[in-house]
Formats: structure tokens, C-alpha cells, sequence
């Protein structure tokens, strides 16, 4: 190997070292827990590493960021629960997902599997070893607190027992939905980085892009259908359930709620590409929009495109104009 591109490789090592230095530095100076709060950008500076040279590579400032973290963060097993895990995602992100032809989907669900597991340590297991409010508190208190302001707002009775069992029922697709989000927002970075930026004007590397995910075939839309409808029959009776038929309740309503997410996406996505093939890339703001107030309407708009391909029939009709014009 070139003697200045082994020297380059060294000092790119020690600046990624020190980039994790500062940050860790920072949040436990401001006790911030910041390598919690926006875990997401963790796995970006050793992606960008990995992918300029390569994940074996890597590792050698991955461990020696790993072991500075066992000193530097705010709590003791941050390192294990937090900086392992984003290390680990950042490797294989930059070093392995973005230089072969792995399809996206895949990249962002191997991310969102270490991501949750990454959330199940901190949730839970960091929780009970150091004796700390654990989420099944902050829910029970969370309800107690909701509770409270109905009834001085006048409004009936809230049954809070069947609220706190519903919520504790929904933690796994809570993490799993925080933890798809956290994945996507650093492969985003991480490609915003490297497509936008001048790290790599001099290498001749094209990482794999988060464009659209194609839909799935049509039975998956039926299938959604009836999980959606088991899941409204589960809500109504969930009061009276006990046993096996409490927790198979349980099961299709984090179904429901997660392929939701996934038909959400697939609205939003068709939503997009006909705003922006017609020239109206402003309106997209009123997607973002839809996203958090009426989601059922993109949920909608993607089992039309699930079961009626619109997405294809719309760049089929733009290439045909285009034709014709042309």
C-alpha cells in the first residue's frame, strides 16, 4: 500500500476518533445523554470512514472509539447500549450496504433490527440494572396525568386501567417505528454527505440511494385489509380479553399499526412523484402534513397504488406526453 494513502487512512482514523471524542465530551458535560437523543447521527462519521476506504479498515477506529466511550459517557453502559450498536450500523452502512448491490429495503431493516435492539437494552435492561424509572412507570404516570386533566376538564370518567394495559401493549411497535425512522435518518445523512459533499470528489464510488421502495403484490394489500379489520374488532372487545386472546390482541394491533407506517409510505411516495413529475414541488409540504394529521389518506392512496400500480400508470402517461411534445 502507497505509504501516503496508509498515513491518509491513519489521520482520517484520529479525526473520527476525535469527532466521537467531542460529542461524548459535550453530552456529558451538558448531561444531555446526546448519544441517546439523536442516536441517529452516531453511525454517520464511521459510515463516511468505512465507505472512503473500507470496513476492515474500520474497525480500528470503531475500537478505539468504543473503548474512549467506556470513559466518556454520560452513563456507563452507554457505550455498550449506544456506541456499539451505532458503530456496528455505521460499518456496515458505509462499508458493506453502500458499495454492493443490496436493495434498500434490506439496508434499512438490518439498520432498524440493531437500532430496536439498541432501544430493547436501553428501555429496559439499562433501566433494571441501574435502578431507574423503567417505560412501564413513565407510561403508568403518563396515564395517571392524562387522567387527572380529564377529569378537570369535566370530561368523563377515563377507564385509565384499559389506557395503561392498550399503551403497555403497543411498546413494540413504538420501538420498532422510532427505531425504522432513526435507521432512515442516518442513511439519509449519510448519503447527503457523500452525494452533496467533497469528501469523495476524487473517488469514484456511487452508494446506493434511497429511492422508492416498489409496492408489494396485491395479496399483501388484502392482507392488510383483514389485519386492519382484526384489529378494529380486537380494539372494540379488548376490555373484555384475557389470556391467549389478550395477547393474540395484542399481536394485531402492532400488525396494524406498523403496516400502516409501511402504506403511509407508500401514499407519500405516490403523492411525490405526481407532484413532481406536474411541476408542483411546493405542494409537498401538504404530504408532510397529511403524514402527522391524516394519515388514513395516504394510507389510502397507497393500497390504490398497491392494487391499481398508479405509480407505473403515472410515468407511463408522463413518458407519452413527453413523446408527444418531443
Amino acid at each position: 500500500m502507497n505509504k501516503s494513502i496508509k498515513i491518509r487512512q491513519i489521520t482520517d482514523g484520529a479525526i473520527i476518533v476525535a469527532i466521537y471524542a467531542l460529542f461524548l465530551t459535550i453530552s456529558r458535560i451538558t448531561g444531555a445523554m446526546l448519544e441517546y437523543e439523536v442516536f441517529f447521527i452516531l453511525p454517520v462519521p464511521i459510515a463516511l470512514f468505512c465507505f472512503k476506504y473500507d470496513w476492515k479498515i474500520g474497525i480500528i477506529p470503531s475500537v478505539a472509539t468504543f473503548l474512549l466511550s467506556i470513559f466518556l459517557c454520560s452513563n456507563p453502559f452507554g457505550s455498550l447500549v449506544y456506541i456499539l450498536p451505532a458503530l456496528l450500523i455505521g460499518c456496515l452502512q458505509g462499508g458493506v450496504f453502500a458499495k454492493r448491490n443490496i436493495k434498500i429495503v434490506y439496508i434499512i431493516l438490518i439498520s432498524t433490527i440493531l437500532v430496536s435492539i439498541s432501544e430493547v437494552l436501553s428501555t429496559f435492561v439499562m433501566a433494571k440494572v441501574l435502578g431507574i424509572e423503567n417505560i412501564f412507570e413513565e407510561i403508568h404516570f403518563m396515564v395517571e396525568k392524562i387522567a387527572l386533566l380529564a377529569e378537570n376538564l369535566g370530561i368523563n370518567k377515563v377507564d385509565s386501567a384499559f389506557v395503561e394495559s392498550l399503551m403497555n401493549g403497543l411498546i413494540p411497535s413504538i420501538i420498532i417505528i422510532l427505531s425504522l425512522i432513526e435507521s432512515t435518518c442516518s442513511y439519509m445523512i449519510f448519503l447527503l454527505i457523500v452525494n452533496r459533499g467533497r469528501l469523495f470528489k476524487y473517488e469514484d464510488k456511487k452508494p446506493k440511494q434511497i429511492v422508492g421502495l416498489n409496492s408489494f403484490h396485491w395479496s399483501y394489500g388484502l392482507l392488510y385489509l383483514v389485519i386492519s379489520i382484526a384489529a378494529v374488532i380486537s380494539m372494540f372487545f379488548f376490555k373484555n380479553l384475557y389470556g391467549v386472546f389478550y395477547y393474540v390482541a395484542l399481536v394485531i394491533i402492532n400488525l396494524f399499526i406498523i403496516s400502516s407506517l409501511i402504506y403511509v409510505y407508500f401514499g407519500f411516495q405516490l403523492g411525490v412523484l405526481y407532484l413532481s413529475l406536474n411541476k408542483k414541488k411546493g405542494l409537498i409540504v401538504l404530504l408532510f402534513i397529511l403524514v402527522f394529521i391524516f394519515p388514513i389518506v395516504l394510507i389510502i392512496l397507497g393500497l390504490l397504488d398497491n392494487f391499481l400500480h398508479l405509480k407505473k400508470k403515472i410515468i407511463d402517461q408522463f413518458i407519452k406526453e413527453n413523446n408527444r411534445s418531443s
